[in-house]
């Protein structure tokens, strides 16, 4: 860092600008730590510089910083991997988030379906029962697992998921939506349909 920050003096001295940067140095016993400054130039009459700023520890700052970027990463690469549709809504059951898996299970892009609620995917004949549903979830704030519904494939055909979710609580306790999960069911739904059948 230190032939960076050093240009990077250089060429405020030079332009007798702002210098403004955070870097990384050595302390014999604290180790390494991370600095941030923040200076003026001023031309004196003689032709030197006089430097007018501040350096501030953000050793901490910095810290935590890279420890939520890190679980942010992790986040992501869970999200994006995983087998099962992720999704967020907020309190009116509107799509906020939608992870890559849903074009594999319906095949719309998350763009299509932000915006969207969870019963404008599901056929016409299927909502009513899950809205009346949804409502009681909302006024209780509770999670729940395991509901079934159909959804409609992009091609038209049905999709059966299996939703779980958690509340999205605020500060005061007041709902702002939910998160959770969908898994496609449509295979086993089909194998116990064909057993129902053979019995």
């Amino acid at each position: 860092d230190l032939s960076r920050v050093q240009a990077s003096i250089l060429e405020s001295a030079r332009t007798l600008t702002p210098w403004s940067d955070t870097f990384r140095v050595r302390h014999p016993s604290k180790g390494e730590l991370w600095l941030s400054g923040h200076s003026m130039p001023r031309l004196e009459p003689d032709g030197s510089i006089l430097w007018h700023g501040s350096v501030k520890d953000v050793t901490e700052s910095k810290k935590v910083e890279d420890s939520l970027r890190q679980s942010e990463e992790r986040y992501r690469n869970l999200v994006e991997t995983s087998f099962d549709l992720i999704w967020e809504v907020d309190a009116n059951g509107s799509y906020t988030f939608v992870s890559p898996k849903v074009w594999d299970l319906l095949c719309y892009s998350p763009e299509e379906v932000l915006g969207l609620t969870p019963f404008d995917l599901m056929p016409a004949h299927h909502p009513d029962r899950l809205r009346k549903w949804f409502a009681d979830l909302v006024a209780t704030k509770k999670a729940f697992s395991g509901i079934e519904n159909l959804n409609r494939h992009k091609d038209g055909h049905l999709v059966t998921l299996e939703s779980s979710g958690v509340p999205i609580l605020g500060a005061t306790g007041e709902l702002l939506g939910y998160r959770g999960m969908d898994r496609d069911i449509s295979g086993r739904k089909r194998l116990e349909e064909q057993f129902r059948q053979a019995q």
